[in-house]
């Protein structure tokens, strides 16, 4: 944007693309946020570990696969299913998908590197968590919300980084890989409302230790 911008700046003619509207707001937009970056008036107020910037998960339910997996160049991200319990006990494999998900990293990165602790509290009711990351209360989303979170807390993430075999290295292909679960225990509401009065259980987890140090690092 900024080299656009310097060319439409310092030409007669300004190139075709900056007379496209669309170009033009984000010319516009690039140049004032340029301008409040330098100056020190943008702080981010919230924060996502790198590789989920890069290699999200899943949009629509994978169903029944083994694994799914979303690759961005040599990155790759590979997601397992986990077992989770119905009300009636009985376990079956989910993938997490949706919106609720990408949210919920989002507050969980954030609120990991402010209160700098692997222990994250979710507050005492679903109504309130749900506010905080600007998510319509109903009785359909409670349900979607809590089933969600529960099946990422369940599920494995893999993150791949592979290269093609250098030369002279004998056809071995390199590999760096981080294996981890989002929380290693965590706790949901046992009321979707509640009073706040303290009375109920409110929701917390802990951060694996492989999903806090990645938080931390990037």
């Amino acid at each position: 944007l900024r080299t656009i911008v310097q060319a439409a700046q310092g030409s007669e003619q300004p190139s075709p693309l900056v007379g496209n509207p669309r170009i033009r707001r984000m010319v516009e937009h690039g140049t004032a946020a340029t301008q409040l970056h330098e100056s020190g008036g943008i702080k981010a107020d919230a924060f996502l570990q790198m590789h989920f910037t890069q290699l999200s998960l899943p949009y629509r339910d994978p169903g029944t696969l083994d694994f799914w997996e979303r690759k961005n160049g040599q990155l790759r991200l590979v997601l397992e299913p986990g077992l989770i319990a119905d009300a009636d006990g009985t376990l079956r494999r989910a993938y997490p998908y949706g919106n609720i998900p990408r949210l919920f990293l989002i507050w969980l990165c954030t609120n990991a590197l402010r209160h700098a602790t692997a222990e994250i509290s979710m507050g005492p009711t679903m109504s309130r968590f749900m506010s905080e990351i600007g998510l319509a209360e109903g009785g359909k989303q409670r349900a979607r919300v809590g089933e969600q979170l529960r099946r990422l807390f369940a599920a494995r993430i893999s993150i791949i980084d592979t290269a093609a075999p250098a030369k002279g290295a004998g056809g071995l292909m390199r590999e760096e890989r981080k294996q981890m679960l989002v929380a290693d225990e965590w706790t949901l509401w046992t009321s979707m409302t509640g009073d706040e009065s303290g009375a109920i259980e409110g929701g917390r987890l802990v951060l694996s230790d492989a999903f806090h140090k990645a938080i931390k690092a990037s």
